[in-house]
């Protein structure tokens, strides 16, 4: 054998290796194009086009969701579809826009040859658009999927069965593994219907609905609840669309520092922290209707204001009253402290409301209203454990309803049920001694809680 035999390398066909780089380049262009083709957001407008009640103008719902579709993100995908029609009617709800990549003038466009006519038919569409969601094309977005409801009625007027709504909405989208962001607009609703709207939106998880009563408001909110997640934006126009405003950029917050500063929590700079200093307190602790002495502790209780309207007018001017929209700490002898002078000192039950835990209590939703417990028809709707910080939580979520009481003598005595409820809140850490409340259904409070931190 030559030495140049023995040291002869195998050579590759000029042609397979021209192959090789040809499939390596291919590959990476399509990597790019796929990453490209997948959208920062993914946005669904779900309009309401049944008949519109007397004084409500669809035009201005139209012009609302053009200019949202309009003002949002270079890189969002957007869609159409709407509801309205017959109960028996297969078409009573549609898809008017498939999601897409630069699909803003489509999306504005369709929304001008909407026509109302029929009945609403709210819990189709919302099925419907979860289902939008069902396959993999079009891409679902990297940041965030949500739909987006904009409608003059508070409830469905074929469909009245919340268990169904549940399944076919949440429990749906659980099963194709999308996490979708719900955020419903009410325009012009009259007071009852905005409660059967809230209720809607609590059976399928999503924050409180934001009502609205002028076009200029629908304008202004939709564009808020659509257009990236920026402050940044120097001009933002309602009612006539325009250019995308510029790329979203993280929203600045502040730090909070609650429970006499052992809890620090990260919120949007429109949140208001009122923070009590703890306090020795005592009270009764007859459990059976004799005085047996007092205890001793210490606790507080803090106040995390939040955007939006007091519910009594008359006290408004007080940030941490209780019919202002906001979440409530309390900590030390306060998170166990259940109706002492009746009950005595005890840690919270797990199996009731708060109010329910007290007897009765304050209903967040009317100040002429007392809530009650599973006793007289409170609803467990979610339960377990939920992260704060690197500690945990006993959470649980009730829908708690309001009734009447003979206002001389207190809601002690109370009427019957008043047609009103809301959704209760709360994350019982029984070591650290705190409890948390929202009665609001505070949007993404679940994602500050669990990135708080501890000292």
């Amino acid at each position: 054998m030559s030495a140049d035999g023995g040291s002869r390398r195998r050579r590759w066909p000029p042609a397979l290796l021209i192959g090789v780089l040809v499939a390596a380049l291919l590959i990476g262009v399509a990597a790019v194009l796929i990453a490209r083709a997948v959208p920062d957001y993914r946005t669904a407008f779900l309009v309401d086009a049944s008949s519109p009640r007397d004084g409500t103008d669809f035009t201005a719902t139209v012009d609302a969701v053009r200019a949202a579709a309009q003002n949002s993100g270079d890189r969002d995908s957007l869609s159409l579809r709407r509801f309205g029609g017959e109960c028996d009617d297969s078409n009573s709800t549609s898809a008017v826009v498939d999601a897409g990549i630069g699909h803003a003038q489509q999306v504005s466009s369709a929304a001008r040859g909407l026509t109302a006519a029929g009945k609403p038919t709210l819990h189709r569409g919302l099925a419907a658009a979860v289902e939008d969601f069902a396959g993999r094309y079009p891409f679902r977005a990297s940041k965030r999927n949500r739909i987006v409801v904009v409608t003059t009625h508070g409830a469905d007027a074929c469909d009245k069965d919340r268990d169904a709504l549940r399944q076919q909405v949440r429990d749906r989208a659980e099963e194709l593994g999308v996490r979708l962001d719900f955020r419903f607009v009410g325009y012009k609703l009259p007071p009852g219907e905005q409660q059967q709207l809230a209720e809607v939106a609590s059976t399928v998880a999503a924050e409180r609905p934001r009502f609205v009563s002028t076009p200029k408001e629908l304008d202004s909110t939709l564009v808020e609840l659509t257009i990236p997640e920026n402050t940044d934006v120097e001009t933002i126009r309602t009612g006539s669309p325009g250019p995308a405003p510029p790329a979203d950029t993280p929203a600045p917050v502040h730090t909070v520092r609650l429970a006499a500063q052992r809890l620090t929590l990260s919120v949007p700079l429109e949140w208001k922290a009122y923070v009590e200093k703890p306090q020795d307190l005592s009270w009764l602790t007859d459990s059976k209707g004799k005085t047996i002495g007092r205890e001793r502790g210490r606790g507080g209780s803090d106040k995390i204001r939040t955007p939006g309207e007091c519910r009594d007018k008359e006290r408004a001017d007080n940030p941490r009253d209780f019919w202002c929209p906001g979440i409530e700490l309390r900590y030390g002898v306060l998170s166990m402290a259940v109706n002492a002078e009746q009950f005595g000192v005890r840690p919270l039950r797990l199996d009731d409301s708060l109010a329910g835990n007290h007897g009765q209590g304050l209903c967040p939703e009317n100040p002429n209203l007392a809530a009650v417990g599973v006793g007289r028809g409170a609803t467990l709707l979610a339960g377990g454990t939920k992260p704060v910080g690197d500690r945990t939580a006993e959470y649980r979520e009730w829908r708690v309803p309001c009734f009447k009481y003979d206002p001389q003598h207190g809601p002690k005595e109370l009427r019957g049920p008043a047609g009103v409820s809301y959704v209760e809140r709360y994350w019982y850490l029984r070591k650290e001694q705190v409890l948390i409340v929202d009665n609001w259904q505070t949007p993404d409070l679940d994602r500050i809680l669990e990135q708080a931190t501890w000292k």
